[in-house]
Formats: C-alpha cells, sequence, structure tokens
C-alpha cells in the first residue's frame, strides 16, 4: 500500500454483515410492493409504456429508440428486453425481482461508501437503516422505468470510484468506468458528472501522471462501452449519440414559454387532476403560441432536431432575460427544498414528501459542509454531484425526481453522519454490529 495515499486503507466487514443488509433490503421492498400492489407498474411512471414497446422493437433487432422529441438511453429498454427473452410470459415478474435485488445489492454499497468516507460502522449502519426506508427512492423499485437501474448502477460506480482513489488499483478503476458508462447509458444527465472526474483524480492522488492517466484510462473504457449505440446511430440517423441525445429538447422545454408556465405559473392543481380526470391534455395552457414552433421542430430529423431545440431556447433566453431569471430562481429553489414540487402535486403529496425528506436535506446539507471543510479532497465527489445536479436543474430543467435518485441517497449518508454526532453526544449510541474477522480491503 502507497503510504502517500491521502484515503486511509478500510476494512470490511464478513460476508455475514453484507448478507444481514440484503435480507432487510429485500424484506422491506417486498412489504413494499405486497402493498403497493405488484401489477400496477405501468401506472406509476409515463416512460414505462415507451420503454416497454423499445424492448420489443428491440427483440426484433431495432434498436432506434426514438421518442419523437429525442432519442432515449437505451440499457433500460434493452434491460427489460433481455427479461423477455429468458423468461417469457414471466418477464415483468422477474424484472421487478431483478430490481429488487439491484436496489438490495445498492444498499450493501451505502453501507461500503460509508465505511470508507467516515470509518466508522456506527454511521454506516445508521445510513444503510434509512437508505432501506427512504420512500422516495423506495417509490420505484417495481416501476418499469430507468430509476432503480440507473441509482444502483451509479451508487456501485461511485463506490469504486471512492476506492480507487484510496488504493490506486487498476480493477478498480476498471469497475467504475464500466459502471459509470452503464449509469449513462441508462440516463444521461449524469454526463455532467464526467466533467468532475479529473479534479476528483488529480485531489486525491499524488502523483499527476498517474491521475492523467487514471483520467484518460476512464474516459476511453466509457467511449467504448457506448459505441456500439453511437455508431449504430450514426448509421440510422446521422448522428453519433453517447446515450440520450435530449439536450437540446430538455434545455429548451426548460427555457422557454412551455417551461416558464410549467414552473413559475402552472394551472392550479385541482384544474390539472381534473383536466386528467376527463381526459383532456393541458398542451395548449403550457405551449400556447409555441405550440406551432414545437411541432415544427418535431418534424425535423434526429441530426438537427437537438440544435434547432437549443437554438429556440437560447432565443428565449435573450428575449426574456428577466423572466429568465425569474425562472431560474424557482428552479433553483425547488432544487434546494426536500419533497416534490408543491405547486405540481396535491397538498398532501407535497406535505408528506416534505416532512419525511426536511431531516435528511438538513443533516445531509449540513454533514456535507462539515465533511468538506475537513477534508475536501476526500469529499469532492459529493460536492461534484451536487453541482452536477445544480447544473442540470438549473440550467436545463428541474425535476425531482432526477435529484432524488441521483443524491439523495449521499445526502443520507452526510445526514448519517450527523445524527450519529447527536447520538454520540447524547449518549444514546450504544450499539455496536458484529464486525469481527476484517478482511483488509487495500
Amino acid at each position: 500500500m502507497n503510504k502517500n495515499l491521502i484515503f486511509k486503507s478500510q476494512s470490511t466487514p464478513t460476508i455475514k454483515v453484507y448478507l444481514y443488509i440484503f435480507v432487510y433490503f429485500m424484506f422491506v421492498r417486498l412489504i413494499y410492493v405486497f402493498f403497493q400492489g405488484f401489477f400496477n407498474n405501468y401506472t406509476l411512471l409515463m416512460d414505462s409504456v415507451g420503454l416497454v414497446h423499445f424492448a420489443d422493437q428491440a427483440l426484433l433487432g431495432n434498436f432506434n429508440f426514438d421518442w419523437g422529441r429525442f432519442i432515449a438511453s437505451p440499457l433500460m429498454s434493452l434491460f427489460i428486453a433481455g427479461h423477455k427473452l429468458i423468461f417469457g410470459s414471466y418477464w415483468n415478474v422477474m424484472l421487478i425481482i431483478s430490481q429488487l435485488i439491484l436496489s438490495s445489492v445498492s444498499g450493501i454499497y451505502i453501507y461500503k461508501i460509508t465505511r470508507l468516507l467516515f470509518e466508522k460502522q456506527e454511521i454506516a449502519m445508521i445510513a444503510t437503516i434509512i437508505y432501506g426506508l427512504f420512500p422516495m427512492t423506495l417509490y420505484w423499485v417495481h416501476t418499469f422505468s430507468q430509476e432503480t437501474l440507473f441509482q444502483s448502477l451509479l451508487i456501485f460506480s461511485i463506490f469504486h470510484l471512492i476506492q480507487y482513489c484510496s488504493n490506486v488499483k487498476l480493477t478498480s478503476l476498471i469497475y467504475s468506468a464500466v459502471l459509470f458508462a452503464l449509469s449513462f447509458l441508462t440516463k444521461s444527465h449524469i454526463l455532467i458528472f464526467s466533467l468532475f472526474i479529473p479534479v476528483i483524480l488529480f485531489l486525491n492522488i499524488n502523483s499527476k501522471k498517474k491521475s492523467i492517466f487514471s483520467f484518460l484510462g476512464f474516459t476511453v473504457i466509457c467511449i467504448l462501452s457506448t459505441l456500439p449505440y453511437g455508431l449504430y446511430h450514426l448509421k440510422y440517423n446521422q448522428t453519433y449519440i453517447l446515450s440520450s441525445n435530449g439536450y437540446g429538447y430538455q434545455f429548451y422545454f426548460g427555457n422557454s414559454w412551455p417551461g416558464y408556465r410549467n414552473i413559475v405559473e402552472p394551472l392550479p392543481q385541482d384544474t390539472i387532476l381534473q383536466h386528467y380526470k376527463n381526459g383532456v391534455d393541458n398542451a395548449p395552457y403550457y405551449y400556447g403560441s409555441e405550440q406551432a414552433n414545437i411541432d415544427s421542430m418535431f418534424q425535423l430529423p434526429q441530426h438537427t432536431k437537438q440544435f434547432t431545440f437549443l437554438k429556440s431556447g437560447l432565443n428565449w433566453i435573450i428575449s426574456h432575460p428577466w423572466l429568465t431569471l425569474k425562472l431560474k430562481c424557482f428552479d433553483f429553489f425547488y432544487f434546494l427544498i426536500p419533497g416534490v414540487n408543491p405547486k405540481l402535486y396535491t397538498f398532501w403529496n407535497w406535505f408528506i414528501s416534505f416532512i419525511i425528506s426536511i431531516p435528511i436535506y438538513i443533516f445531509g446539507y449540513w454533514g456535507m459542509w462539515l465533511a468538506i471543510k475537513k477534508d475536501y479532497k476526500k469529499h469532492f465527489f459529493m460536492l461534484a454531484l451536487f453541482l452536477t445536479m445544480i447544473l442540470f436543474s438549473v440550467v436545463w430543467y428541474v425535476q425531482n425526481r432526477f435529484r432524488t435518485i441521483t443524491i439523495e441517497p449521499f445526502y443520507i449518508i452526510y445526514a448519517s453522519s450527523i445524527i450519529y454526532m447527536i447520538l454520540s453526544k447524547t449518549n444514546y449510541l450504544n450499539f455496536k454490529i458484529p464486525d469481527n474477522n476484517l478482511q483488509n480491503n487495500s
């Protein structure tokens, strides 16, 4: 082990502790699915129908996952297609079981990440218990959507990235890069995080030469992982994409009259619910005079569509600087506050999500501040995740579920450090988890 490494060598508990965590997560999730309902999966997120449709396309050899407004990230549809191919008519049940397993394994990795960051086993157990019960994440485990797959892959990748900063082993770098590539093949907004990876490596690896080669290796692995999908769309759509190419559409929708009305001046909640009940589309209010412009952009081929959306959004910003400033302030506010957007959900949905999330947010921000102040190099990855979501939510378009699946599990880690600190000072914390026969992780 290199004595000059910034991170200290960590030890990991026995397999028995991991098994306890896995069983705990599976038990909680099975109970949740039982009460939530096992076969109403399509109704939990509108994207599900499209993703399953693309899976059927893939089984016929068609990988052009075109939503119309943009090309979708491929991995979730391929994941569904694999289950359909292997399990036939039982694919839906097995898909849910696979997601339950993935989510449960991610609980083990939350424990492992917390041990790497804070060393204390009690903090790791607090984080694991809270993450296992956290309903904002739990909601997605039996949907036919990208959320659980993406969140699990990102957690796995972050663990191996932190571990690589600790042990500088090539295997850790390879695991992190491959898992990160798979995560952005599931949801492409996490590509923004790649801007910070060279900084993370530079801060935590004392050898500048090794940090440069590490970043180059990470980049090459990610590019190679996306090469087949990119070349496919270069052939069929005359555009090379790493994952989804929806950057232009998202930017336009977050920087236009439709985006402004949706965030700043949405319809009253009872009106929206009544429209849904009557099968009435809300688009005429949100799109207004922009409808014709949107329709014309939708008709463009994919290799020009996203740039046109992007240009239209930039033109709106230039034409409406003060409205843009107001919109961005709303975006930033809705990103920072816990729970769902109070203007877009019913009062009770907002209130329950707010009450559940507010201690995680307050303690999470507090824990992040103390940790970064103490050792900003070690915890810079968290600042990078935070800035990634700020950039996406403010520059593009604020969406609560993107924030939830990307950073809220990590908020829980830092909130747990504060909970441990408070309990320790009150002498209330007196539990110990059996952790014998430790194995060296270095």
